[in-house]
């Protein structure tokens, strides 16, 4: 599968082309966004396994925005419908909920990975405090408490980091992968971790400009999310159609 390498600046350059998809129908946007965040609210009205299933079909969603963008990209009108076409549709529902299997799956690892650091961060602070009463009792001598610092603890959240940046890498073009060429999930998987390797600097620009964006859009109550989101959706589009085209 052909992957383009794009110039650092397309990642920039694709936050300006979302722009231009999403101000054809920002009012449609902007209800797909409500839409994704009341069903995001109601599963977290059920403890563990609301959010596992909506981790689940987080991809699938993902599918239904990015075929509204791929549509309105194209000057068709969108629809609150789109957001469920990969449910609606046979060809899209059982290869996009493998997608949500490995999300889901990676996602518990990562969180495995953050209890296991917790709880040894936990466990080197009972010690340091033992040792530190056995220092203050003159049962140890001074610096002992100390000396056998566990790396362990850092390693794991390096680790951590590093399987939340695979998942992302590895979700990031398969989704659309799957929906508009109906790419093998494993396929678009390996795909779009090389895709991603392959055009690092600009998406390493397009993160950096999107956490900025978001710390602005965060300022009037959250409420520049109703925009950020669906323009951050349209400029990945936008960054698929460049680095898969031709």
């Amino acid at each position: 599968m052909h992957v383009n390498r794009v110039d650092a600046g397309r990642g920039l350059a694709w936050y300006g082309l979302g722009w231009q998809i999403f101000k054809a129908s920002p009012g449609m946007w902007i209800g797909l966004v409500l839409v994704w965040a009341l069903l995001s609210f109601l599963a977290s009205m059920v403890p563990v396994i609301g959010l596992l299933v909506f981790s689940l079909l987080t991809p699938a969603l993902m599918g239904g925005l990015l075929y509204a963008a791929r549509e309105a990209a194209e000057e068709r009108p969108i629809h609150i419908s789109h957001l469920f076409v990969a449910f609606s549709d046979q060809r899209y529902w059982r290869p996009i909920l493998t997608l949500g299997l490995v999300s889901l799956i990676v996602g518990i690892v990562a969180i495995l990975v953050v209890v296991f650091a917790a709880s040894s961060a936990a466990g080197e602070a009972i010690g340091k405090a033992l040792g530190e009463a056995m220092v203050g009792a003159g049962t140890m001598p001074p610096g002992g408490a100390t000396s056998g610092i566990d790396l362990s603890i850092l390693l794991a959240c390096l680790l951590a980091v590093l399987v939340a940046l695979m998942a992302a890498m590895a979700l990031f073009y398969s989704v659309p992968l799957v929906m508009f060429t109906a790419t093998p999930p494993l396929v678009a998987l390996k795909s779009s971790v090389h895709a991603c390797l392959v055009n690092w600097a600009p998406l390493l620009i397009y993160g950096l400009v999107g956490a900025l964006l978001g710390i602005a859009a965060a300022i009037p109550v959250m409420l520049g999310f109703l925009v950020l989101a669906p323009v951050s959706v349209c400029a990945g589009y936008a960054s698929y159609r460049d680095v898969y085209s031709g």
